[in-house]
């Protein structure tokens, strides 16, 4: 109409924000004009007190989503593509926390919107948060580039036959320019695997 203002994104305001974390940590309805949000929160071994919730913080927005971060306890990831059905990110911490896989961060609720003759659309997701060094891609590049700054000072290594029965190792030189990287890949393809295995072990879902 006639009144004139600023209209921004309510994930900048940290009352917004905390009004979101209440509604799912106290399993509330809120009516909207054509539809209802419900969300409904995930007990997790230990209710993060309201004083430990701040400060709070954004990451920047990407495609499909926007996370808060309250005080390093929680995550609230706020989905920006609101599609009726399921929602795969929200899915699948579902089924894993249902069949105890306990390599992902623990899901502590969920929110969503409900319209009459439609399946319900997921528009937020509460992880606990898990305290890192950055996700893999970051750790991988961060320390390929060390990788280029060490090994660009040592000779080339001398050639290795190929054994397609079982790849060898690589040469001392090369695994000590590699550095520690090669025991973080080992873990992440082993999570990997331990993660596909029990995808798995439901045949029914």
């Amino acid at each position: 109409g006639a009144r004139k203002g600023l209209l921004y994104d309510g994930l900048l305001d940290d009352g917004t924000c905390a009004q979101l974390l209440a509604l799912v940590e106290e399993d509330r309805e809120l009516p909207m004009r054509a539809g209802r949000v419900r969300a409904a929160s995930r007990r997790l071994s230990e209710r993060v007190p309201t004083d430990l919730a701040r400060p709070i913080a954004r990451t920047a927005p990407d495609q499909s989503n926007t996370s808060v971060f309250f005080g390093k306890r929680l995550v609230m990831k706020l989905f920006r593509r609101i599609e009726p059905g399921p929602n795969p990110d929200l899915e699948m911490s579902d089924f894993l926390a249902r069949h105890h896989f306990a390599r992902i961060p623990p899901l502590a609720g969920a929110m969503e919107y409900a319209r009459d003759g439609e399946e319900p659309a997921a528009v937020a997701m509460l992880q606990q948060y898990m305290y890192n060094q950055g996700n893999g891609w970051q750790v991988t590049i961060e320390e390929l580039g060390r990788y280029f700054e060490r090994v660009v000072t040592l000779p080339p290594p001398a050639p290795v036959g190929q054994v397609l029965s079982d790849p060898p190792a690589p040469p001392d030189e090369v695994a000590q320019a590699i550095g520690t990287y090669l025991t973080l890949a080992d873990v992440l393809g082993r999570r990997t695997g331990e993660l596909h295995a029990r995808l798995a072990d439901d045949a029914g879902d």
